[in-house]
């Protein structure tokens, strides 16, 4: 089954950002691709979100630690 690329759209100009709305954003575009096309491995996760290998590993955890 192919899984359709649905990549974030970030703003490009800084207004701010901290680490903890990088995490929510992060957390938000790992959730959205799951949604649209579970089941999704974490490569095909990060090719989709454009989010490195590393990043989703950890927001994946995080988020399985939160109970999702």
């Amino acid at each position: 089954m192919s899984v359709p690329i649905v990549k974030a759209s970030l703003p490009t100009k800084s207004v701010g950002s901290s680490p903890r709305l990088l995490r929510q954003l992060n957390a938000a575009a790992v959730l959205r691709v799951i949604r649209d096309g579970a089941p999704v491995t974490r490569p095909e996760i990060a090719r989709h979100t454009g989010l490195s290998k590393p990043t989703v590993k950890f927001v994946v955890e995080a988020l399985l630690a939160d109970g999702y």
